[in-house]
């Protein structure tokens, strides 16, 4: 998995399109399957303020600051595209900075353990209990 593939909100893995970095603003493209997929997206981005770790930066607060959402088909078989620019936050207390980052790097620790696991299952290895 590439840096960019992934960009995580809230601790949250979406998939990435495409993505534009323009100091700190950013410019995303995501395409999701399904209404649920859709309605999930929605929630994380019509919070205030959210975290987002991209890559190697640390992660940091921000908000979105405009969503353009184009679908073709219903229910189940709908594809969503979601143009997304996401923007610094307004300062935020400390503590809830650090709650995030702690967060986030929980999230990093289990990812990682769940890509050392589907790595040895991809090969055959068996887990000893």
């Amino acid at each position: 998995m590439r840096d960019e593939d992934f960009i995580f909100i809230d601790g949250q893995a979406v998939r990435l399109t495409s993505i534009k970095r323009d100091g700190d603003r950013l410019s995303l493209v995501v395409i999701v399957r399904g209404s649920g997929g859709r309605d999930e997206l929605q929630g994380l981005l019509a919070r205030d303020v959210v975290t987002v770790a991209l890559g190697d930066d640390p992660p940091r607060p921000m908000r979105t600051a405009e969503i353009d959402l184009r679908s073709s088909g219903t229910g189940a078989t709908a594809i969503h595209r979601f143009a997304i620019s996401l923007e610094p936050a307004p300062d935020i207390p400390a503590a809830a900075a650090q709650d995030g980052d702690d967060l986030a790097e929980r999230l990093a620790r289990i990812e990682r353990k769940l890509d050392a696991i589907l790595a040895r299952l991809d090969t055959g290895d068996r887990f000893r209990f």
